[in-house]
This record gives C-alpha cells, structure tokens and sequence, in this order.
C-alpha cells in the first residue's frame, strides 16, 4: 500500500528495488537492537572485502558507539595515508567529503567515500581537543594487519590482537609459536580497542588456553 501510495503521489519516479531495501533495514530498525542489521547486495560483499582486509581507501579503523552516535578512530594503520597526513587514534570522524556530517548511523555512507581510487583524494575533517582539523587525504591500497607480536623483557611474549576478522585466529597461532620458538615463558594478550569480530575466532584463540569446558554457548530467548 505505502508504495502504492509513493507510485502515485510522488513527484519522482520510484525505485520499488531501492524502497524495499529501505523497508528491510528500516524494520530491522525497529528491533531496537544496534548488532542487528540488513544489508543489501553490494554492502555484504563490502563487508567481506573489510574481512578480508585488502581495499583501497585512507587507512583508518573507525569504532561507532551508538549511544553517542559518535565515530572515533581506535586505529590508524601503518604506512597509510591518514598516518602520514597526521591523523590520530582518538580523533572523532566529524565530516567526510563537503557536507556528510558523521553519525554512527550513516557511518558507512562516510566509509564508501573514503574509499576509491587509489591516488585520489577526500577532504576528512575530525574533531582533536574540541578544534576543527580537516585533511585532504590520498586514497591507496591498503593491507590491513590483525595480529602483530613482540618479545619484551624476562621472557614474556606480547600478541596484540586488533580484530577478530579475517586469518586472525591462524596468524595469532603462527606468531603464538613464534613467540614460544624464542622463549617465551608467559603471553601478554592486548585486546584495547579491539571492538569485536567472529565469534569462531575467538572461540580458537580462546582454545589455545583451556584445557576443557565450553569457550562460550548461545542462549535464546525460549531459553
């Protein structure tokens, strides 16, 4: 019926694809659950080109809190343009492009114009100790990082784990061995900032340590 309605009052011509898209997430809206979403298409497939982790756009990890609506960058990756303009962890993603003001709710609009061609650039502007700093920044292929690892003093290994996405779960046991190969006789897991990811790879990495038991259950809502 509403689209009977828009077909005849309207005063442009409909895209009944695109409306019920639209339907989809925004009945999903309701919910009112901010884990729960639809996704078209063209943005599953953008959501596994993230996973895997190779794409060109700017070199930022953007956490959303949907209380606040506020998008901040927990990381700016190595050898990427955002680091070298200067951009910061901790800087708020204020605007994007001319006129997208960010939100935790049009966060990917400002994502997919960040991304594209590499050797193109896009005006970012952020908010860094309540002052406006705004930076044209060069897209590039990008090659995103999940796991790093270190020795640090009195034989205690270091595994920073930034993502539960991708190979995580194979590249963290690669250099878990690596670690233990150069003597490591105690493991420091830094998890800041991480916002998450596959439940399977966590539930691998959790493995490694625990002898028995279950790693985590799911509960649903007839109990």
């Amino acid at each position: 019926y509403m689209m009977d309605v828009v077909e005849e009052y309207g005063y442009y011509e409909a895209d009944h694809q695109k409306l019920l898209q639209s339907a989809f997430a925004g009945s999903l809206n309701g919910v009112d659950d901010v884990y729960t979403f639809y996704y078209t298409p063209e943005e599953f497939a953008e959501m596994w080109e993230d996973d895997a982790g190779e794409y060109a756009g700017v070199g930022l990890q953007i956490t959303a809190n949907y209380q606040t609506n506020i998008c901040t960058i927990s990381r700016v990756f190595e050898n990427s343009p955002a680091l070298e303009a200067g951009v910061l962890k901790g800087d708020i993603l204020y605007r994007v492009g001319d006129d997208l003001f960010v939100t935790a709710q049009n966060l990917q609009d400002a994502v997919d114009i960040m991304r594209g061609t590499p050797g193109t650039t896009v005006p970012v502007t952020f908010i860094r100790n309540g002052e406006e700093i705004t930076f044209e920044l060069l897209r590039a292929n990008i090659t995103v990082n999940y796991v790093e690892h270190t020795m640090l003093e009195d034989d205690i290994g270091l595994i920073r784990l930034f993502e539960f996405s991708g190979e995580c779960a194979k590249d963290f046991v690669s250099r878990f061995e690596d670690l233990k190969k150069q003597g490591a006789k105690s493991l420091i897991i830094d998890l800041r900032d991480n916002p998450g990811g596959w439940v399977d790879a966590a539930t691998t990495i959790a493995d490694l340590f625990c002898d028995k038991g279950d790693v985590c259950y799911l509960e649903y809502k007839d109990g």
